[in-house]
């Protein structure tokens, strides 16, 4: 919306000042007059961009964790088979304990062995832990279904964002049983779904 106003609308003004008036309002290549086009137009893009912003990070929290598809690591035939993860509680909240059951099958007794845990932040790798498999299911490991339950508290400055845990589980003779890995966020307001 453009607003013309002339020096004879506006009869208080002095016959000199009238003539300056028109003089820079016309000009359009006025520096004075272009400078506060562009702070203005600068400011309103500002605003936008502050807006989208605070708009995406409204949206992204409300995935805020969640737990995707389960892969192998490789094409090979592990000796243990991963049938699902279940998150509890879901969902993931900085500061508070979440527990990872992981459902699997086993086509040969385990009497032990080591859980290598590996977590990735985006694309870089951020944490790695190893439990005692004895620890996190009941040993030995009869041939056929199982359970792995491992329960962690994360940090409350766990930063917000995509992660990639991968998991292995090792035997006592360190043969890989099985890997695998798993893809889940962590949002900006996790605690506040997770409480309600």
């Amino acid at each position: 919306m453009s607003i013309s106003i002339s020096a004879s609308e506006n009869p208080g003004l002095p016959e000199k000042a009238k003539d300056k008036f028109e003089d820079e309002s016309s000009n359009p290549h006025n520096p004075g007059l272009l400078e506060k086009t562009e702070k203005n137009q600068m400011i309103t893009m500002m605003k936008l961009l502050a807006v989208a912003l605070f708009a995406l990070c409204l949206l992204v929290p409300l995935t805020s964790a969640k737990s995707t598809d389960v892969r192998y690591c490789s094409k090979k035939a592990y000796a243990v088979k991963v049938s699902g993860i279940e998150i509890n509680p879901f969902p993931i909240s900085r500061g508070k304990n979440t527990t990872f059951e992981i459902a699997a099958t086993t086509s040969e007794p385990i009497s032990g062995g080591k859980l290598i845990i590996d977590v990735s932040y985006w694309i870089f790798h951020v944490h790695t832990e190893e439990h005692q498999l004895c620890k996190e299911t009941s040993c030995p490991v009869s041939a056929g279904d199982f359970v792995v339950a491992h329960s962690q508290e994360l940090p409350g400055i766990t930063p917000p964002g995509s992660y990639t845990l991968q998991m292995k589980m090792v035997d006592e003779n360190k043969k890989e049983l099985t890997c695998i890995t798993f893809d889940f966020s962590i949002g900006f307001v996790a605690e506040d779904l997770a409480d309600s």
